[in-house]
């Protein structure tokens, strides 16, 4: 997700995809560095993320 927002990055704060409206993208590539090791602990958070975000209406 983009740390600033510009229109150079395709994924907003709030997970909606820029340009489209209501897609969410919760996907590990939309991160701005990947970790160099397992990708299974990072995609779990990611969701979870989007899941708080989505529930408190922000998203």
């Amino acid at each position: 997700m983009a740390a600033a927002t510009t229109a150079s990055q395709p994924v907003s704060k709030s997970i909606g995809k820029r340009g489209v409206d209501h897609l969410r993208v919760t996907d590990c590539p939309a991160t701005p560095s990947l970790p160099s090791g397992n990708m299974n602990a990072p995609a779990m958070a990611l969701g979870w993320l989007a899941a708080d975000i989505i529930g408190a209406g922000d998203g």
